[in-house]
């Protein structure tokens, strides 16, 4: 679903092979942004509730749940289509406080949600997720000076490693389009004015 232009309401709606129904929201909120991802036998996706914040929320075949963000003041979850992911058993997406901070990548383990900060919160989270070689791959989000960049960032569940881009200046970007082909991983890869492709093994990264 896209985001609705206001008072439209979002709904999920089911399908059984004869006919189609919709499925109840649990607030009078705009509804489903996005599509769902299936995680532990069930349907999560991002909601936008009655207060106009974004929490993750559960479908479990017969009603919907809302899971409290950190903060109920928070602009809360990002967007699913960029950034849900299953990895190793979790479930990852990313995350806003509110429209000044950067993003930040977070684990579900199906009771939980847990920030999980890169590089001491100092590279925020910019979603395009990937798994390559048993690793999460994302977009990072970092300022350096004079200049703004989105490095390729590697997760393998406890530690994140952040690569250097392949060349120097303003606005070098890593902008997703990830497909594992020949033990590589291939993005687009953005810098300036012109997007070129990219590649990823795991000694280095080249244009």
């Amino acid at each position: 679903c896209a985001l609705p232009i206001s008072p439209a309401i979002y709904n999920l709606a089911k399908y059984d092979g004869n006919s189609i129904s919709i499925v109840a929201n649990p607030d009078t909120g705009s509804g489903i942004m996005g599509s769902p991802i299936i995680y532990n036998n069930n349907l999560y996706f991002r909601y936008q509730n009655a207060n106009k914040t974004f929490q993750l929320a559960k479908y479990d075949g017969n009603s919907i749940t809302l899971i409290n963000n950190f903060n109920s003041t928070d602009n809360g979850v990002n967007d699913f289509n960029k950034s849900a992911i299953v990895y190793n058993g979790n479930l990852y997406f990313g995350y806003s406080t509110d429209n000044f901070s950067k993003p930040t990548l977070v684990r579900f383990d199906g009771t939980t949600m847990t920030k999980l900060p890169i590089s001491n919160g100092n590279v925020g989270y910019n979603g395009s997720t990937f798994i390559y070689n048993s690793n999460l791959m994302l977009a990072g989000d970092q300022d350096v000076t004079n200049s703004h960049i989105i490095p390729l960032v590697k997760f393998d569940g406890t530690n994140f490693t952040i690569y250097p881009n392949p060349s120097s200046g303003c606005c070098r970007y890593y902008i997703g389009g990830g497909i594992a082909y020949n033990s590589k991983m291939y993005y687009c890869y953005y810098e300036d004015l012109n997007r070129r492709l990219a590649v990823r093994s795991e000694e280095h990264t080249s244009e």
